[in-house]
C-alpha cells in the first residue's frame, strides 16, 4: 500500500480531486487492508471515466446489494443506476441495471492501482494529442494500457470485464483469454 498511496494522492490530487474516505469506525465487512486503503487514501471524486464515487449513494437512493460489503458509486454514468462495489469476496464488481454482474478488479488494492494507472495513461494520451503528436491511437499506446492492466491484475482484462470493456470501447483490442 506505501508504494501506492504517494503517486495516488499526488496524482489525483494535482486534478483538484477531493477523496472519499471512510472514518476510524470503519465499515463491517471490510478486511484491513481495505479498512486501511479507504481510510488513508480513498476514492477520487472526480478524473476517471467511467467510475464514479460516492459511498453515501446507497444511502441517498436506498441500493441494497446482497453480494456487496460496501457500495462505491456508479459505473459508466454519473448519475446511473450501474453501481460499483465491493463484494463479499473482496473483488470490485459492478451490478447493472439489469441485474447481471461485471466484474472489475480481484481486490481493492488492484482496483486502486488500475485507476491511476488508467488516469495516468489517459494524461498521456491527453498531452500527445495536445502537441498534435497524436491523430489516432497507436498499437504502443493500446497495449501500453493494456500490459499496465494486466501487469496489476491479470483477471480483470478478460472477456467479459469491465477493464476488458474499455479497452475495447477505448481503445478497441481483442479480447484476452487466460489459459
Amino acid at each position: 500500500m506505501d508504494q501506492l498511496q504517494t503517486p495516488y494522492l499526488d496524482h489525483f490530487s494535482e486534478y483538484g480531486c477531493n477523496f472519499f474516505r471512510i472514518g476510524a469506525e470503519g465499515v463491517e465487512g471490510l478486511n484491513s487492508i481495505e479498512e486501511q486503503l479507504l481510510q488513508c487514501m480513498g476514492l477520487p471524486d472526480s478524473a476517471i471515466p467511467y467510475f464514479y464515487f460516492d459511498f453515501f449513494l446507497s444511502e441517498l437512493r436506498d441500493v441494497k446489494i446482497d453480494d456487496a460489503v460496501m457500495l462505491l458509486g456508479t459505473a459508466f454514468e454519473v448519475a446511473g443506476f450501474h453501481y460499483l462495489y465491493l463484494s463479499k469476496d473482496h473483488s470490485v464488481k459492478v451490478l447493472l441495471s439489469d441485474g447481471d454482474t461485471v466484474f472489475v478488479n480481484s481486490s481493492l488494492e488492484q482496483f486502486m492501482q488500475s485507476i491511476l494507472h488508467y488516469s495516468i495513461w489517459l494524461e498521456d494520451i491527453e498531452e500527445k494529442a495536445f502537441d498534435s503528436v497524436l491523430h489516432e491511437l497507436s498499437s504502443e499506446d493500446v497495449f501500453n494500457l493494456f500490459y499496465s492492466l494486466r501487469g496489476i491484475d491479470a483477471k480483470c482484462v478478460t472477456e467479459g470485464t469491465l477493464w476488458s470493456y474499455i479497452l475495447h470501447t477505448e481503445v478497441k483490442i481483442e479480447s484476452v483469454v487466460l489459459e
